[in-house]
């Protein structure tokens, strides 16, 4: 079974970490992955998400934690009300990436990109999470890209 590590090069809030820990994810192919998530320590095994998850579901910026001893989510503690979409755009031409990352950064929405055609957007309430649900269907509609939000 492999263990492929998924890293946040570039969290949302960086300036508010000072932690790294890991979750687990299941991929499509039933093989474990973990997700190195750049978290702020409340206490002991406490912690407040300071990046996007990019692979875990049910997990947001924000949202509080507790970990085992390795360091490892255990439980949602306090969801933070922020939530998670991910993006494929592989075919996206760059004026349409560009006309994306902009109507997000108008919008108040913070994003992360994995790669080149990967990346996390965090809608800070429901009304946002709709709005920007709206936007991303009307994209992919049209071809532009894929999208999924991050609840299961």
């Amino acid at each position: 079974m492999s263990h492929k590590i998924i890293q946040h090069l570039n969290p949302i809030w960086a300036e508010k970490a000072n932690f790294i820990i890991m979750a687990n994810v299941n991929d499509m192919n039933n093989e474990v992955e973990k997700e190195q998530l750049w978290a702020r320590q409340i206490s002991a095994h406490k912690f407040e998400i300071c990046c996007i998850p990019l692979f875990v579901y049910d997990l947001s910026l924000g949202d509080e934690v507790e970990t085992d001893k390795n360091f490892v989510i255990q439980k949602i503690i306090k969801e933070s009300g922020q939530h998670t979409f991910r993006v494929w755009a592989k075919d996206t031409p760059n004026e349409v990436r560009l006309t994306i990352t902009n109507h997000l950064s108008e919008n108040n929405y913070l994003y992360e990109w994995y790669s080149e055609n990967l990346f996390s957007i965090s809608a800070m309430d429901k009304s946002s999470a709709q709005s920007l649900s709206n936007y991303l269907a009307e994209l992919e509609r049209n071809g532009y890209l894929v999208y999924e939000i991050g609840k299961s």
